[in-house]
């Protein structure tokens, strides 16, 4: 988050390398600075676990950090610098569960989304990420959040979606009811007819902390 409000405000000058932790670095940040942005993977539980060097490459494991991935593609970690909590639910044998979904690769790991976002809707399991891609994928998307909200006694997906001037116009000149049909309409190329979000929401842009955190 810092470094995206720096960008010509504030270059670092005597700057050798940049670190960037606690939240994703956003992809095109990097071009605007001339140094290396190391990004940096870890957490409160695990500490720093992983690096890149460049936006989408696969994270390299740090050198005193092993790594797994289990049936469910969820990442594990194992290393002598993690927090050692009181509990042990998400623990084995030295072992710590991320909440990450991964995929090992030849020269890393890729991460995939958090196990967490994995939602039952009706008994069918639907991944919130995934949703999210599809619906990224549209013209005039810039970006999406999908949730499962309550309504009365029923789980309905609903997602929020930040348009560009060129959608905020054709939301405008259509109107809410024919704009949303023609995204389904579009949704169904990639998506069950379960994982379509029945409540949808047009902003602008979707709000991010200090934290980088929506």
């Amino acid at each position: 988050a810092l470094l995206k409000r720096c960008i010509g405000q504030f270059d670092f000058a005597k700057a050798k390398q940049i670190f960037s932790s606690g939240g994703r670095l956003e992809s095109g940040i990097r071009q605007h600075y001339s140094q290396h942005i190391v990004e940096v993977l870890g957490s409160t539980e695990t500490g720093g676990i992983a690096t890149r060097f460049e936006d989408d490459s696969s994270w390299q494991a740090m050198a005193d950090v092993e790594i797994r991935v289990d049936e469910s593609q969820q990442l594990w970690v194992k290393t002598a610098h993690a927090y050692q909590p009181d509990w042990q639910n998400d623990r084995q044998d030295g072992w710590i569960a991320t909440g990450d979904l991964a995929e090992i690769k030849a020269n890393g790991f890729q991460l995939l989304g958090r196990a967490d976002r994995i939602v039952k809707l009706e008994e069918k399991r639907i991944s919130l990420n995934a949703v999210e891609q599809a619906i990224d994928r549209l013209e005039y998307v810039v970006s999406s959040k999908a949730l499962l909200i309550k309504h009365g006694n029923r789980e309905l997906l609903a997602t929020v979606i930040a348009l560009d001037q060129s959608g905020l116009n054709s939301l405008m000149q259509l109107g809410k009811l024919q704009f949303v049909q023609q995204f389904k309409a579009k949704l169904t190329e990639s998506l069950e007819l379960i994982a379509l979000p029945r409540q949808w929401r047009f902003v602008t842009h979707i709000p991010y902390n200090a934290q980088s955190k929506i």
